[in-house]
């Protein structure tokens, strides 16, 4: 019996705008924390987008 195996794309699957949206949402959170919440969603969006083109270079 012959166990077809799927590769998982567990990362692949994820939207842009959802990882970035969480990404926004923990800024708005450390921003308010700083008292700064545009301060906060700033740094969220730069980490994000970090995070995402590090995952677009890992994955090509």
């Amino acid at each position: 019996m012959v166990q077809r195996k799927r590769p998982r794309k567990r990362y692949h699957n994820y939207p842009f705008g959802v990882a970035l949206a969480a990404c926004i949402g923990a800024g708005l959170i450390l921003g308010a924390f700083f008292d700064q919440i545009s301060w906060g969603a700033f740094i969220g969006v730069v980490i994000g987008s970090s995070i995402e083109l590090y995952l677009m270079m890992t994955r090509a």
